[in-house]
């Protein structure tokens, strides 16, 4: 995968937000630790995006791009969604769209059930150990 590739990292608007919330609230020390944080918890937890999911488009007016200059950081996450997603026309063709559809997805499921809005408080006790 080439360098450019890593630019399409993004997440939708209200998920950015989220994100950078909980790094000012010091969760994460930057966009992608957190990302790969909430790519890991939808593989830990098994969660399946289907073909519509992973090939959404991407927009500049719904979407925001990650400060994702460092493709080693994605190495890692990537080898396991290869393990993961054995469809290889998918997984070799759209493998950032399927981090980005994770992390969307667990975002959501986690700021629903996880995060308490007036507090500023991340569950992580119960995110790691339900």
């Amino acid at each position: 995968m080439e360098k450019n590739d890593y630019k399409k990292a993004a997440l939708k608007n209200s998920n950015h937000e989220f994100l950078i919330e909980i790094i000012k609230e010091g969760y994460f020390e930057d966009n992608v630790q957190a990302y790969i944080f909430f790519i890991s918890y939808a593989l830990s937890k098994d969660i399946k995006l289907t073909d519509d999911e992973i090939l959404v488009s991407r927009s500049d007016e719904k979407d925001t791009n990650l400060d994702d200059y460092d493709r080693k950081k994605f190495e890692n996450i990537l080898d396991v969604i290869r393990g993961v997603y054995i469809d290889d026309s998918i997984r070799e063709k759209f493998p950032v769209r399927i981090m980005n559809g994770l992390a969307d997805k667990s975002i959501d499921i986690i700021r629903d059930s996880f995060w308490n809005k007036k507090t500023k408080e991340l569950d992580l006790k119960n995110i790691l150990n339900p």
